[in-house]
């Protein structure tokens, strides 16, 4: 199964960040070229219980995403990782992450080869996946997401617990990934 879409990126936010439900920051895009196989979307919405929202249509997203990475097939992989925070290196990498038969085989920093530092959280795809489950079930203040094209995988997210703390927001990409 493949994704019709070139990239899918979907701004959730809580109506206390965004001022009231149902606000528009002016963010909202879509645009789908008639004939194209690709659409962009930036949506931002109330993630309350107030019916479908923004975040509904995000945990539709990862649901479609998950069911194209099942679709590829992909057992034993690897790419690169790398976390988007305020960290030191051996908690950011970037790391190169191997995984066979569904179980990380192994995990090595990118510029120096080395076995990545216990502090550096090695995930494999369904594991970045979850992250983002997290985030729309919590919800998340903010939670951002680009999808692989062909294969669903996350390629970009930052995940923003709370917009007023510091330091609880997580970022991370994926690049590089090859089945094996």
């Amino acid at each position: 199964m493949l994704l019709t879409f070139l990239h899918l990126a979907c701004v959730v936010e809580t109506p206390a960040d965004t001022g009231s439900p149902g606000h528009d920051s002016g963010t909202d895009t879509a645009d789908t070229a008639s004939g194209s196989d690709t659409a962009e979307t930036g949506d931002t919405a109330d993630t309350g219980d107030t019916g479908d929202t923004a975040g509904t249509g995000l945990a539709n997203e990862l649901a479609t995403a998950r069911a194209a990475w099942e679709g590829c097939g992909y057992a034993s992989y690897s790419f690169v990782l790398q976390y988007l925070c305020f960290c030191p290196e051996e908690m950011a990498g970037p790391a190169r992450i191997t995984v066979i038969d569904g179980v990380i085989d192994g995990a090595t920093y990118v510029t120096s080869g080395e076995p990545v530092d216990a502090s550096f959280a090695a995930r494999d795809v369904p594991a970045l996946f979850a992250l983002i489950d997290e985030a729309i079930t919590r919800p998340a203040d903010q939670i951002t997401v680009t999808w692989d094209e062909s294969c669903g995988y996350p390629t970009q997210s930052y995940l923003d617990y709370e917009l007023d703390a510091d330091d609880e927001e997580l970022g991370f990409s994926v690049a590089e990934l090859v089945g094996m």
